[in-house]
């Protein structure tokens, strides 16, 4: 078995290297990138943007087998997320001490690169790790489903609730605040990246400065109804404009979706929670990047009279009591930490490479029954090195005889067994390719579609033996 999958390799080579120099080039002290400093390497809302586009396309398109391929994607990109916030939760208070807070608030957005590799072109040999499940989990898929739906609608409905109330009643500032506002923005080049008026509005309905809004024209700065200095002003503008630029509530709503898709696990509803406060770090870094002591201190007091009130996909300059003590002591005594782009880069190299390492397999089953294949014996022909050529294989009876009746697994990725040698057979009007690799067989089925006049695939999966299958037992000896 290959340890590394070459593909998988040059992609995360690639997306290593640009991650970390894209990073590194907006982050450091001299850039020259304008306001396109603060925003990401990539949107935060990628992965849930495309996967909805890609399950439709596969359903539309390609039929069930290929929307079961797309769900067998998407349920190892859950997996290799899930275990990847799982390391990083314990590990994050030593990074926060190593890495710069926009680095550490960039780590929770990592798992939007499997997209580049949720296509079954990209499968793995085979996984590292199995966890078996002696169980049919097609009632179990209902409620995952059932509670992903639940949640995610709780958390739409949350942030429309809170937005209408927010913006209930709220009135234009004077000319003053709108020409600090303006100024702000100059100052931070932010016209060309935010075409569209933003509007800054003061509400009665909070008790903390807060930018709300997914989408451009959604977008709103909304101020609560107290009395800011001058000076206080220009650190709230730029705090919620730096948020709104690194599109940090498209953010917040990536992590409601990871959340959502994996509601029954614990840890991420505590990653949603720490990446909000590494948002605020990051945010903090940022807005006093290269200011005096003096201004550090003017930030600290402002942090410390303001209340929280984040709900919903909502950005905001108040903190949780948790996280307050933190930021305080970073934005008094910051460190100086290492940037932090080349461990993104690696971190996103072991994201790609990795994922998939991880399977469930489940449903256990004859092979037979589980690939949808006919009981007759047919014909069978080897094909030695995945060459053009194939040879008649003279005992196909026991040979499939010997296949069908070993119990399999149904595995929860998408895999292709490193095998160097087929098996062809021709049963019941359709064609079967099968290759084994130790514990894992690779299965596809074809039929002859009528109307196209061309055959046609109707399945492509790997099972997992329930054990390994001695060679000689399944009288492959002779060919494989």
């Amino acid at each position: 078995m290959r340890l590394f999958d070459t593909p998988r390799l040059i992609i995360g080579a690639f997306i290593t290297v640009l991650i970390w120099f894209r990073f590194t080039d907006r982050n450091r002290k001299d850039s020259d990138c304008g306001s396109d400093r603060w925003r990401p390497v990539f949107d935060p809302t990628f992965l849930v943007t495309v996967v909805p586009i890609i399950f439709a396309a596969a359903l539309i398109l390609n039929g069930t087998e290929r929307f079961r391929i797309v769900s067998n994607a998407l349920a190892e990109t859950m997996l290799t997320t899930a275990v990847y916030f799982a390391i990083l939760l314990p590990l994050l208070p030593l990074l926060r001490r190593a890495f710069s807070a926009r680095a550490c608030a960039m780590l929770w957005l990592l798992p939007n690169v499997l997209y580049f590799v949720i296509y079954d072109s990209l499968g793995r040999s085979k996984p590292f790790a199995v966890l078996p499940v002696r169980a049919k989990l097609d009632w179990l898929l209902w409620v995952w489903l059932a509670g992903a739906v639940v949640v995610m609608a709780w958390k739409v409905a949350e942030h429309i609730r809170f937005r209408r109330k927010l913006l209930r009643d709220a009135r234009e500032p004077d000319e003053e605040t709108l020409a600090i506002f303006r100024s702000v923005r100059e100052e931070m080049e932010t016209e060309a990246t935010l075409k569209d008026p933003l509007p800054l509005l003061i509400s009665p309905n909070t008790d903390t400065p807060l930018s709300v809004g997914l989408t451009r024209k959604s977008l709103r700065v909304v101020l609560p109804e107290r009395r800011y200095t001058p000076d206080e002003l220009r650190l709230i503008f730029r705090h919620e404009l730096i948020h709104i630029v690194r599109q940090d509530a498209g953010t917040k709503l990536f992590m409601a979706c990871c959340t959502a898709l994996m509601w029954w696990n614990p840890l991420m509803w505590l990653a949603m929670r720490r990446c909000a406060d590494d948002l605020e770090l990051g945010c903090d870094e940022f807005v006093l990047l290269d200011e005096p002591e003096t201004e550090c201190g003017r930030y600290a007091n402002l942090l410390l009279k303001t209340a929280g009130d984040e709900r919903g996909f909502t950005t905001c300059l108040s903190a949780t009591a948790e996280a307050l003590r933190y930021r305080l002591e970073n934005v008094l005594h910051p460190k100086n930490k290492l940037l932090g782009g080349m461990m993104l880069g690696i971190v996103a190299l072991a994201l790609v490479v990795f994922s998939g390492s991880l399977a469930i397999a489940y449903a256990p089953q004859r092979l037979d029954e589980a690939a949808g294949i006919g009981t007759d014996a047919g014909e069978w022909y080897y094909n030695p090195g995945n060459d053009l050529t194939s040879t008649p294989y003279p005992d196909g009876a026991a040979l499939w005889e010997a296949l069908r009746s070993r119990e399999v697994y149904q595995l929860s990725g998408n895999y292709r067994p490193d095998a160097d040698s087929w098996l062809h057979g021709h049963m019941d009007e359709q064609w079967v390719d099968i290759a084994c690799a130790g514990r894992y067989v690779y299965v596809e089925v074809y039929r002859f579609d009528a109307e196209k006049e061309r055959s046609r695939q109707v399945l492509q999966r790997c099972f997992a033996f329930a054990e390994e299958p001695d060679r000689n037992a399944l009288l492959l000896a002779a060919a494989l």
